[in-house]
């Protein structure tokens, strides 16, 4: 039986000539390639097959109903020939996820591996998918609905680091006393976006005294049960959200620099609410850290010019500013002559309209499902899309399929 893709559970095969769009790409950084090379090989020969969601009438079970079939297609070594668009379709292939729980049936029987499964979530959630698209609305979720129709707006579709789930992504930067989900994959991640080899729990514990360890590695109960205590590495957490911020900061300038848009930048605080689980009050603690260490990046490449010429202001909404980082960003906006405010505004608010500027905002994308997930006013993610012309749905690869994608150094 081939392995499963869907559609977001409210999209429809009708949509798909209206929702193909040559102005969104998916980056990643360069190194990603080997990680693509990988799951080439591994899932080779291996069918997929992309069908809309069940249409279940009362008295049905889900598992009853035949979903309707749009398209199969068979992996070959180079997924392809289409890298990155084959992976998110293959990645992020249900219809909504709220959990966390990732649904492994649709890979049944062909991929049992369930290291294999983690590893090209993983590696869909280390690229984003990046193109400008125009507003309906704002807001909707957590504060009142108002109209913003017609503006432009570009769109990061970015997926955090996630904690629901002790085999979600956020593995990545935790040491677990006993780590059932540990792949053969997972370390190769670590390396290239960390830049140094990840260390055991027994490795930690032992030097559990040492203050710089103290420091690094916040001691955490976990998720219980058979897993046990766990370490979060808060370097490595740092090290992952400027990975983000720099491959965002360096998208949205390649991307808006062919059309003369300048923008005013917004990174949300994505993956520090419903998906940070148990680790909410630590990655608040971080993320502020991880962003301006991106940013610092960012602005002070030497192949920066794309970046000067097109960002030219900051937004961080719902962030709190602790004096360090002030600091640094006061710097920043002195050096490269750029713009910053922490506010309370909605993500797709035109906060920087008067100064000729183009809202560019991240959303908190989710890796089992593409942008809008659930959709609603629920969450931001939704939210975000429910309030574009498109619906978000140029930016789902099973819909758009004039997507593009690109390798960045970062």
């Amino acid at each position: 039986m081939p392995c499963k893709t869907f559609l977001r559970h409210d999209q429809t095969s009708s949509q798909r000539s209206s929702s193909s769009s040559k102005e969104v790409t998916i980056y990643a950084p360069t190194w990603v390639q080997e990680g693509v090379k990988i799951v080439g090989n591994k899932l080779k020969s291996i069918e997929f097959q992309v069908h809309e969601k069940p249409s279940l009438k009362r008295g049905r079970n889900a598992d009853t109903v035949t979903p309707k079939l749009l398209e199969s297609f068979i992996i070959s070594e180079d997924l392809n020939n289409k890298s990155l668009v084959l992976l998110h379709k293959i990645a992020r292939n249900e219809p909504r996820n709220t959990n966390g729980i990732i649904n492994l049936t649709y890979y049944s029987p062909d991929i049992k591996d369930t290291s294999l499964i983690y590893f090209m979530k993983d590696l869909a959630r280390q690229s984003i998918v990046v193109g400008k698209d125009t507003t309906t609305f704002l807001g909707g979720y957590k504060s009142p609905k108002v109209k913003q129709a017609g503006e432009p707006v570009y769109l990061c579709d970015l997926a955090a680091l996630q904690f629901q789930k002790p085999y979600n992504s956020g593995r990545l930067v935790l040491l677990q006393q006993n780590d059932p989900y540990k792949g053969p994959f997972d370390d190769v991640i670590f390396e290239h976006v960390v830049g140094e080899k990840k260390k055991s729990f027994a490795e930690v514990n032992k030097a559990k005294d040492d203050e710089g360890m103290k420091k690094r590695y916040l001691k955490h109960d976990g998720y219980g049960g058979k897993a046990g205590p766990c370490y979060l590495d808060g370097v490595a957490y740092r090290k992952f959200v400027k990975t983000d911020v720099l491959l965002c900061g360096l998208a949205l300038a390649d991307l808006a620099a062919e059309k003369g848009d300048q923008l005013n930048f917004k990174f949300l605080k994505y993956g520090t609410g419903y998906f940070a689980g148990k680790f909410v009050k630590e990655l608040n603690s971080l993320i502020l850290f991880g962003v301006v260490d991106g940013l610092e990046e960012l602005f002070s490449r030497k192949d920066n010019k794309n970046v000067l010429d097109v960002i030219k202001a900051l937004e961080f909404p719902f962030y709190e500013c602790d004096p360090d980082n002030r600091k640094r960003l006061d710097e920043l906006k002195k050096r490269y002559n750029v713009e910053y405010r922490f506010s309370r505004d909605d993500a797709l608010k035109q906060t920087m309209k008067g100064s000729g500027l183009i809202t560019a905002t991240t959303n908190c994308a989710d890796s089992n499902v593409a942008c809008g997930n659930a959709m609603g006013f629920k969450s931001t993610d939704g939210a975000i899309a429910e309030n574009l012309l498109s619906k978000g749905n140029i930016f789902c690869p099973n819909m758009n399929n004039l997507m593009s994608y690109k390798y960045l150094d970062v």
